[in-house]
């Protein structure tokens, strides 16, 4: 079952400014994740102070991100280059 990939508005103006290049990419990671969230292959880590976020590495960009279960919903609430995305 594919899940719905919901982008909060702080996201998507982060992601408007990256290269349009890594935006492809990005998208295409997040189309793979859509289909299996779960998936070993994904390369997601879940993050140690939260119990349902996770962060998904493209480049030097990392996708934090959480996974509703009850009606299959990954929300992407951050997509940042990897020296701010913990600020």
């Amino acid at each position: 079952m594919k899940c719905i990939i919901r982008i909060e508005n702080q996201a998507l103006k982060s992601f408007r400014k990256i290269p349009r290049a890594i935006q492809n990419l990005i998208n295409q990671k997040l189309a793979v994740l859509a289909m299996n969230p779960y998936a070993a292959n994904n390369n997601f880590t879940k993050m140690v102070n939260s119990k349902a976020s996770y962060r998904l590495r493209q480049g030097d960009y990392q996708i934090i991100y959480e996974i509703i279960d009850c009606v299959l919903i990954i929300s992407v609430f951050k997509i940042e280059h990897r020296q701010e995305a913990y600020k």
